[in-house]
């Protein structure tokens, strides 16, 4: 377990009263309240201004409660690590999982993982890379599945690239733009997109592929964080999704097809990212391995190569 102080302070500070912190610590107030005095004293500085609607944090306090929360992430990947056995492992795995990916890949992944280490548990975060990776940088999550673009391997993490998947304009079956013998890019433009709320580089892919052939930047009808709301919403209407290429089963299940515009808009590696540390445990190990035989059937065309780690180390975005 954590120091106790440092327990007390992070409960306080992430529920700013000292009652509530106190109930969920199994502390009375009094104790609470004397410990978070002792830190306070041992430190020399103050961490809360008590108000009468609560425990505000100072600046001292939010800086101790950054250093808190990563002493916490070190203590629970020094847990996963410590009690890993082939005999029956326990502890929690988090895995941040990219929109797609999540819905694809990881649920038939984690079941078979699950299968063979009945003790552990998993968690899915799901959202795009953009939001997953800093959180794998700061030990919030311990593996990210999807989007590996950019992500630099180093002494604390490891890159496994997968391929290369490509970012796509998705239309329903029966959008006007298909009624053309053929679509351009400058045929986007007067319409609006769909995007996923932290998808930065997509994003920023997309306004740069239109403002080199002269065209305005795209205007964002809609943005989602699960992929499944997105395509119900393309299929609804018609604006354009901004969606990767690894999705396209899913979108033709609900009428949903890419639009070829002859050139492509933006392309990325995709893989897994993980703490090195963990690396060496069998059930991250089995995870990683899982992950690639469940995406087998479903990556892109042999003309979608798999980009080295090297390579994912040194790149930059488009």
């Amino acid at each position: 377990m954590l120091p106790r102080q440092i327990e007390h302070f992070r409960c306080v500070f992430e529920r700013r009263s000292l009652r509530t912190a106190g109930s969920v610590l199994g502390v009375s107030q009094p104790a609470l309240t004397k410990s978070i005095r002792a830190l306070e004293e041992s430190l020399g500085v103050v961490l809360f201004e008590r108000r009468a609607s609560g425990m505000l944090p100072t600046a001292h306090g939010e800086a101790l409660a950054r250093y808190a929360r990563s002493t916490a992430n070190a203590w629970r990947l020094a847990q996963a690590e410590l009690t890993a056995s082939s005999e029956g492992l326990r502890g929690e795995l988090r895995i941040g999982g990219g929109a797609v990916w999540s819905v694809r890949v990881l649920p038939e992944a984690m079941s078979r993982l699950r299968r063979e280490y009945p003790q552990l548990q998993l968690v899915l975060i799901t959202d795009v890379a953009d939001y997953l990776l800093p959180k794998l940088a700061d030990s919030e999550i311990d593996l990210v599945v999807g989007s590996i673009e950019g992500v630099t391997a180093d002494d604390e993490i490891a890159v496994d690239p997968i391929h290369t998947s490509k970012a796509l304009a998705y239309v329903r079956q029966d959008h006007p733009l298909l009624a053309n013998p053929s679509v351009a890019a400058g045929d986007l433009a007067a319409y609006g997109w769909l995007a996923f709320t932290h998808d930065v580089k997509g994003t920023d892919a997309l306004a740069r592929f239109l403002a080199a052939r002269g065209l305005p930047a795209p205007s964002y009808a809609m943005r989602f964080t699960a992929l499944g709301a997105m395509l119900t919403a393309t299929r609804l209407g018609d604006d354009i999704a901004l969606v990767s290429s690894d999705c396209k089963d899913e979108a033709a299940a609900r009428g949903i097809v890419p639009l070829d515009i002859g050139e492509e808009i933006w392309s990325f590696a995709t893989g897994l990212a993980y703490r090195r540390s963990l690396g060496v445990l069998a059930h991250v190990r089995r995870l990683t391995a899982l992950v690639r035989e469940c995406m087998a059937p479903t990556a892109p065309d042999a003309a979608s190569e798999s980009p080295s780690a090297d390579a994912i180390a040194g790149s930059t975005h488009p």
